[in-house]
């Protein structure tokens, strides 16, 4: 099945699955056949197939009421593969208006054209993970104008902050991060590989970005004010997320995170609007940075 085509039939199959409750294969049938789409109860069966095998999503049969439902663990791959398509969906929009070579710019306004860039290898790179193949690319890092060339044993496609990033691990077994912005050249290869033990999204479970390399889980309390705290309650910080206390003066939040570099990027962007409570050791890691920032516009 071609996953750049799919996207929207699997799309489909997934929002009703997330809405409807215990559907059947013939029920969820009906519903792709009333969007559009051909299908019978078999080729559902397949559709969910590839859900599982190709984005993660934990897709379970309940045999008393004869119909499939998302695990709970399924359901946070099943809202990144629904973002994954929302993201794919402004991309065709767009990719169309520009065919029909209509006007685009004043109805749609980007923050950073950048975060576009590199997508156009999403299609690639997720049939060469699904498949277990070595991928060749040339790399060009931002701080040099040349680039290097790669052999990488792709394991997952994470986004962050608008950004893609392959996973992979080479030959000697290093873990290595790219950003798809920068991947040049790329070229699945024929020879197959065995992924290693595990699940590689566990890996960031407990991190927010991509530094998973240091330091332990712990519980980090913050607060903030009213107003920011809003803004985190529809934009957690990290899946564990909880509020400890709410009030009109402020509200306390816990995380348990390995607090790392992105982590703390994170917090330091909220400025003032934010304390960190606990643990002492990064209570003072950040108030280091403040100072450090603070000292910058000291005359």
């Amino acid at each position: 099945m071609n996953i750049q085509l799919s996207l929207p039939r699997l799309g489909t199959l997934a929002e009703a699955l997330r809405e409807q409750e215990y559907p059947s294969a013939i029920q969820l049938s009906r519903t792709l056949i009333d969007k559009g789409f051909e299908a019978t109860p078999k080729t559902v069966q397949g559709d969910i197939t590839n859900l599982r095998d190709t984005f993660g999503i934990d897709i379970l049969y309940h045999r008393g009421k004869d119909g499939y439902f998302i695990s709970e663990e399924g359901k946070i791959a099943s809202d990144e593969f629904l973002d994954f398509l929302g993201m794919s969906r402004v991309s065709d929009i767009i990719g169309q208006a520009l065919q029909e070579q209509k006007e685009v710019s004043p109805y749609v306004n980007f923050e950073n054209e950048g975060l576009w860039a590199g997508t156009r290898w999403l299609p690639t790179l997720v049939t060469a993970v699904k498949s277990h193949k070595w991928i060749g690319f040339d790399y060009r890092k931002f701080e040099s104008d040349q680039t290097k060339h790669y052999s990488l044993m792709p394991l997952l496609l994470k986004q962050y902050q608008g950004r893609w990033y392959l996973i992979g691990q080479q030959q000697n077994g290093e873990d290595r991060t790219f950003g798809i912005d920068r991947i040049e050249e790329l070229k699945i290869r024929d020879q197959g590989f065995t992924p290693p033990p595990g699940d590689p999204r566990d890996r960031f479970a407990n991190v927010v970005g991509l530094d998973h390399s240091r330091g332990k889980v712990e519980t980090v309390r913050f607060s903030c004010e009213p107003v920011q705290a809003q803004y985190i309650k529809t934009l957690p910080l990290h899946k564990s997320q909880r509020i400890i206390r709410d009030s009109t003066h402020e509200t306390v939040f816990e995380v348990k995170v390995i607090p790392n570099y992105e982590f703390i990027q994170r917090i330091l962007m909220l400025g003032a609007k934010v304390k960190v409570l606990q643990p002492k050791s990064l209570a003072t890691e950040v108030y280091s940075h403040l100072i450090e920032a603070a000292k910058q516009y000291e005359q």
